[in-house]
């Protein structure tokens, strides 16, 4: 399972996927938190970031499931455990 946002997306995972590579064979699950409603050209660099992350599961194998959230719950853990 994958717990990160788009930024992080962006500056570390999707630019060195290439150093990911055991994650990315192994990822089942991607949870996006910070996925407000982004205009403009925010929200057309957001749009390529998500297909970005696409491309890349699909290359490296495809992922069970996937969710946004405008921001993630102050007790992470109640929902992971449920």
């Amino acid at each position: 399972m994958l717990l990160t946002n788009p930024d992080m997306l962006h500056y570390a995972l999707l630019a060195y996927h290439a150093k990911w590579l055991e994650l990315w064979r192994n990822l089942r699950f991607v949870v996006i938190d910070e996925m407000h409603t982004y205009r403009g050209v925010f929200g057309s660099h957001v749009a390529q970031i998500i297909r970005r992350l696409q491309r890349i599961c699909q290359y490296h194998g495809p992922i069970r499931s996937s969710c946004c959230f405008p921001r993630l719950s102050p007790i992470p853990v109640s929902w992971l455990n449920s």
